[in-house]
């Protein structure tokens, strides 16, 4: 008697094939985000790990802030995944504003949500994929809707995770002086890690500001105080005053003998008259 062929059992396949998820729900999704104090402008590092292709991963940035001005930037830049996020969406949410602008730089490209307006919340999201090992930058420009109350701007990236297991970023905060970050982590929809990082006030920290050298700063000479000669210059003489002279008539020249101008001159009248009397009888 001929036996009967059985078909292969295929639950040992089976089996392989969910034991990476059984292996990945049973080590869980490592999640670790340092510091817990920052200052505008500076980094933060976050570190993922045992992330499984196919999982719903969704990186949440909530930040609060005390309002800048009327209008405003909250940037988040070199943003970069070791693993590449398909199918993938970016999301800003905007709390007491009344316009949001959304910018996203990906190497070279850039791409772009045109301002949206509103009155108090505002929502713009753009369709993108997160490429493996690609800076990427998100510029948000708000426009405050009440100066008196805090700002909220929250920025949500989130796709299917294909490619390596961990990854590590480490993005730079920039716009949010004072107030708090919390950054969120959910895979599948579930949270799965959730820290609140603080954002120093530069009126309270003081800030520094870094000096960027290509190789070790020479030493600081001693302040040199340079010595301006003085010049002397001669003072200029007044030119004198021309006063016009009046024509001075000449003292009178004492006659001979000490007599007077007037005797001399009564004198000389009398020999003229005498002369010409003598004259005219000698023609007659």
């Amino acid at each position: 008697m001929r036996g009967i062929a059985r078909s292969p059992d295929r639950r040992p396949l089976a089996l392989l094939l969910v034991l990476p998820l059984i292996f990945s729900a049973v080590l869980g999704i490592g999640v670790q985000i340092q510091p817990d104090t920052i200052m505008d402008g500076s980094q933060i590092s976050i570190t993922l790990s045992n992330v499984t292709d196919g999982y719903a991963l969704n990186t949440t940035l909530v930040s609060t802030f005390p309002a800048a001005s009327s209008t405003s930037w909250f940037n988040v830049t070199n943003w970069r995944y070791d693993f590449s996020l398909q199918k993938g969406n970016i999301t800003v949410a905007g709390e007491n504003v009344n316009r949001i602008t959304l910018i996203v730089r990906a190497g070279s490209m850039i791409n772009g949500v045109p301002p949206k307006p509103g009155t108090g919340n505002i929502t713009v999201s753009l369709p993108m994929d997160i490429l493996t090992g690609v800076y990427y930058d998100y510029l948000v420009l708000y426009e405050v809707h009440n100066a008196s109350a805090p700002v909220t701007i929250t920025l949500i990236q989130q796709g299917r995770k294909v490619g390596t297991d961990d990854s590590v970023s480490t993005p730079f905060i920039y716009g949010a002086d004072g107030g708090n970050m919390t950054l969120k982590v959910l895979v599948n929809g579930t949270l799965e890690a959730s820290q609140v990082v603080r954002v120093g006030n530069r009126t309270t920290i003081p800030a520094t500001t870094p000096q960027i050298t290509q190789g070790p700063e020479p030493p600081t000479p001693p302040p040199v105080t340079a010595t301006v000669p003085r010049t002397t210059i001669p003072a200029t003489p007044s030119p004198p005053v021309q006063t016009p002279s009046l024509p001075r008539t000449p003292p009178a020249t004492p006659g001979p003998e000490g007599l007077s101008p007037g005797i001399i001159g009564y004198a000389a009248v009398i020999i003229i008259v005498a002369i010409l009397a003598d004259y005219f009888l000698l023609k007659d």
